[in-house]
């Protein structure tokens, strides 16, 4: 009953409450049905073996059938997102700043200062000329009617950028003629990151050294590490 339960109460992406492809899948579940999906799930994973994608000593699995978005849809997650990174950011500079949002009575003190991720050497020291958190890893879902919703921000270690890259490369190679052709993301991601870590450099338009830190091969994002220092 429980199983049950769960399934009622989640959100179909393929389809609508009364069985019908929504929009964004009409013409990919029509190409699907003609097409051998063990098949399909081999050349993705010939690809990314071909390409060195793995996830520590295992291989990295993607899903043959992709999460289709609308592009309408998407540029309304896309706004809301930039609207939480934006929000996120000027909390940062403000815990580690005047601390206004505590003069205000909207968060105590000690809820900053206890925190598990405060470091208390920084404050009064964040350059106000660029984001703290320069990179962030949303997660995102929906709820049952649909919506979008974060179940959490990682500001600290956000990862996943080549591996959500990676898939997509994988996925646009191996998928039959007539599936609906994605927005381009690479290299456009890349370049967006380099500028990103370009923005932060403390000589606002000097040529900084930007170095990629990792503890090497035995992380299981080591890939990640490497493709991004790569590029």
């Amino acid at each position: 009953m429980e199983s049950e339960s769960f399934v009622s109460a989640s959100y179909a992406e393929d389809r609508d409450a009364t069985g019908e492809p929504r929009a964004a899948y009409a013409a990919a579940l029509g190409v699907l049905e003609t097409s051998d999906l063990a098949q399909l799930a081999q050349a993705i994973v010939a690809r990314l073996a071909d390409r060195g994608v793995s996830f520590g000593t295992e291989p990295f699995v993607v899903d043959p059938v992709p999460r289709l978005l609308a592009g309408a849809e998407w540029d309304r997650l896309a706004a809301g997102l930039a609207q939480r990174a934006r929000a996120l950011n000027r909390f940062l500079l403000d815990a580690y700043g005047p601390q206004e949002i505590v003069a205000a009575g909207v968060i105590p003190a000690a809820t900053i200062a206890e925190a598990e991720g405060f470091e208390p050497d920084l404050a009064g020291s964040l350059p106000g000329y660029c984001a703290p958190a320069a990179v962030i890893g949303f997660d995102v879902v929906r709820d049952a009617s649909g919506e979008f919703l974060v179940l959490e921000d990682n500001l600290r270690t956000p990862s996943g950028i080549a591996y959500a890259l990676a898939a997509r490369d994988a996925l646009t190679h191996a998928l039959p003629a007539g599936f609906p052709t994605p927005r381009p993301i690479d290299p456009i991601a890349y370049e967006l990151l380099d500028r990103v870590m370009r923005a932060a450099a403390p000589a606002p338009g000097a040529a900084p050294c930007i170095v990629v830190l990792t503890d090497g091969p035995d992380n299981v994002a080591y890939y990640e590490h490497a493709e991004a220092a790569e590029r």
